[in-house]
This record gives structure tokens, sequence and C-alpha cells, in this order.
């Protein structure tokens, strides 16, 4: 394992190095850099080496929560480090800075970045290490952050830039084996969280993340009728944050009455989709879900032109982005063909949609 990068002395670091596998001194500098790469390439060893040189380091508590060295091991998955991390941390209680504190629940960072062994370590461990009840800040369960893996996939890809497209994939399956082993354990479908900031009293508070909203993002038929089946409500309207571009924004910092038809629609799921209108319920039409609006008029269809965004975008292959725009559009079209942005009339309306991604522009016709 290299660190060629921590041979420079740091001014704000620790004055004692560490020793690298060829003698060169590797020394600490004031963010905890070296001990997250460590915890990072799971090496054991090096570990070992630092706890006993610089204790300290993982008794006390990170500045930033996403340097702890207990929130890089489950979100990297390093399951071998994490159990030398535990070991330590019982071992010198008195003195660490206690994982509550820490604002960290081990079993949900781990769901959240869809690392299945490090969950099932965690769940598996006599006592267990975590519960599919317990909630970390912002009142994420297990579930909740095992289906937030899903939607944040994109997220993850600058540690894997030369594997994307089949890191992608892996991760898919992890994250809904996950989901699945959480539901065998007892997790609830139900589970949501709500915006903390709600203020506005005449405007009754409606979940800002639901278990199927996050997962129709990207997850396949088969994951998404468990959820269904389970309990999952299909229609339950949402509140958004931050999502999309400016321009879709509208510089509103929130908009309610959102769907998990607009999340799977925004991104191109077309078998999310499909999963939606075919398991929607036998007192609802396909006619009426395309034609829900959120708080600022938008319907699916809308999200659909805008999409999730470039990052995610990436994540796609190149030859298929077209086709599961196209495929997302029928069915939104297919679904009420008069209720969607045209009025039909004779003759015949056209409209005409462009696309732009990287140096290539899909022309989407819809004929009316």
């Amino acid at each position: 394992m290299s660190y060629v990068e921590f041979r420079r002395v740091q001014p704000w670091g620790y004055d004692e190095p560490i020793i690298d596998t060829d003698g060169s001194e590797l020394h600490e500098d004031e963010f905890g850099s070296l001990l997250a790469k460590i915890i990072e390439s799971n090496d054991v060893p090096m570990l070992n080496q630092y706890k006993e040189k610089h204790p300290r380091g993982i008794t006390c508590s990170s500045e930033a929560r996403e340097m702890d060295p207990f929130f890089v091991a489950c979100r990297h998955g390093c399951t071998d480090v994490l159990r030398v991390l535990l070991e330590h941390y019982h071992d010198n209680l008195g003195q660490t800075t206690s994982l509550e504190e820490r604002d960290i629940v081990l079993l949900n960072v781990a769901c959240e970045y869809g690392q299945l062994e490090t969950a099932l370590f965690l769940l598996d461990s006599q006592p267990p290490l975590g519960s599919v009840g317990a909630n970390m800040p912002g009142c994420e369960t297990a579930l909740l952050s095992a289906a937030q893996s899903i939607w944040n996939l994109s997220d993850e890809l600058q540690y894997h830039e030369n594997e994307a497209l089949d890191w992608v994939d892996k991760r898919l399956t992890r994250s809904e084996q996950l989901i699945n082993i959480l539901l065998d354990r007892g997790a609830s479908v139900h589970d949501v969280t709500m915006c903390p900031d709600e203020d506005i009293a005449e405007v009754k508070p409606q979940p800002l993340h639901t278990v199927l909203g996050l997962a129709v993002s990207r997850a396949g038929y088969k994951l998404l009728k468990g959820l269904i089946d389970e309990g999952a409500n299909v229609h339950t309207r949402q509140e958004c944050l931050g999502i999309g571009g400016p321009d879709f924004k509208e510089k509103h910092a929130s908009f309610q009455d959102t769907t998990a038809l607009h999340y799977g629609s925004m991104f191109w799921n077309v078998e999310g989709v499909q999963a939606l209108f075919d398991l929607r319920g036998t007192d609802v039409d396909i006619a009426d879900m395309v034609s829900v609006r959120d708080s600022l008029g938008r319907l699916p269809l809308h999200w659909a032109a805008a999409g999730a965004g470039d990052s995610d975008k990436a994540i796609i292959p190149d030859g298929a982005i077209v086709q599961r725009v196209l495929d997302t559009f029928e069915l939104l079209l297919v679904g009420n063909p008069t209720a969607i942005m045209f009025r039909i009339t004779k003759a015949k309306r056209l409209c005409t949609m462009q696309w732009q991604h990287t140096h290539q522009v899909a022309a989407i016709i819809c004929i009316a």
C-alpha cells in the first residue's frame, strides 16, 4: 500500500512519524488524512502502528464527521480495520469520545454507502453492533440509509473513476441485497424522515424521504415490488429539498406534493416507472398518476425532461442514455396522452424537446 503523499513533514501534525513498510517516515497532518488513508486501505498492520503511536487520533472525535475513523471505516466497507477500531474503543471507553457524541450510528453509515459486508458484520456480532430501528442524525434508519445509497450512488464515483460502470452495477446489487436483508430482519418500509425546519403552520408536513421514494431512483422492478408488497405507498406526497439545477428549482428552496413517480421519471428509471404503474392499486388510474403536479405545477414529465444531473448521466452507458429517456417519455405519455402538455385538436400538434448530453443531442418528438 502506498502512502507516498505523507512523506513530507506536516507543520501541524504529530511529531512522531509512522514507519512505512519500506522504512520511510510518514507524517500525519492536522486533518487526520494519514489515518483516513490507512483506514480506507483496510490496512490493519499500519492501523495498529498508528494507534500505538497516536492513540488520541482514534479516541478523540474528528472536527469533520466525514473524517472520523469510525465513519471512514463504515463508509468504505473496511471491516477488518473496523474490528480493530472497535476493540480499541471498548478498551478505552473512559478516554474515548462516544459514538453518540460523534453522531455516528455504525450500521446506518454502512447502509448509507451500500457496504453489505460491514452491515452484516455489525448485525451478526454478539451482541449486535447495530439495530434496524436505530436513528442517526436526521432520523434516518438503516433501511432509509440503504435506500439513500441507491439515490446517492453517483456521489461515490470519485472513488471509482477507472471502474465506473462495473462499480455501479456491483454497488446497486449490494444495496438492493442490503435492503432485502433489512426487511427480513424487521425493518419497516414506512420509515420516513421529516423536514426539521417545517414552521409553516398552514402547510401540512410531508415526509422529506420515504424508502420507496429513494429506492425508485435506480432500483429494479423486483425490489420495488417487494417494497410495495410490504406496504410502501406508491402515491405518498413528499417534500423535496435542493434537487435539480437552478432553473429547475426556480429559486425555491423546497417544494411539496412530489411522488415516487416524479423521482423515478427524473432518474429515467424505466423499470421503476413501470413498477409504479403496475402496482399502483385498483382504485387509481395511470392517467391520474402522470397528472399529479408538484407544488410548482410540474408533472412527472417535466421532471423527466429536467433529468437528475450530469453526475447521474455519467453512470449510465453512453449508448443507453437516449433510449432510457425515450422509454421514460413513452411510458408517461402513453399513460395519458391527452392530459400531459398538449390539447388535442383536429390538426396534429408537434412538441419537440431537445436534450443535450456532452456532444450528443437527442430530439424527442411527441406527436399528439
